[in-house]
């Protein structure tokens, strides 16, 4: 890249990853090995500075989800489709991906699915689901 251009990376962070969908309840393994791998924020931007970038700014669309509408559909993860839109879904082992399915049937007949969702959706509005990282080449 050469002097003056952009660099703009998307990241969830941990914290977006934990509190910003609200599937990732149900998934706890696959939610700890995806932390696992995710740079903290901090460590890319020195990682980013030391490699002749200046960070700019990080901005976090608060009120946008990365799946668009799509995201609220409380049976979503039920389909295949709907999982292939989150990359974190292949890192759940098949018996929590079962369970998960099987948690999210008895919700459903049990009435208190939308109140699951709602609830373990709250926290997005506040860390979001993505941060992008704008830097310049120095």
């Amino acid at each position: 890249l050469k002097p003056g251009g952009v660099l703009v990376i998307g990241i969830c962070t941990r914290e977006q990853l934990a509190s910003g969908f609200w599937f990732t309840h149900l998934i706890p393994q696959a939610l700890a090995a995806c932390a696992r791998v995710t740079i903290p924020l901090e460590l890319l931007n020195e990682m980013l500075q030391a490699s002749g970038f200046e960070v700019r700014e990080s901005l976090v669309p608060w009120d946008e989800t990365l799946q668009g509408d799509a995201y609220f559909n409380a049976l979503g993860p039920l389909e295949r489709a709907w999982r292939d839109g989150d990359s974190i879904w292949t890192l759940s082992p098949p018996e929590e991906l079962a369970a998960a399915m099987e948690n999210i049937r008895q919700l459903d007949a049990d009435g208190d699915l939308e109140n699951f969702v709602e609830s373990h959706d709250a926290a997005r509005t506040t860390v979001g689901q993505i941060t992008f990282v704008c830097a310049v080449r120095r």
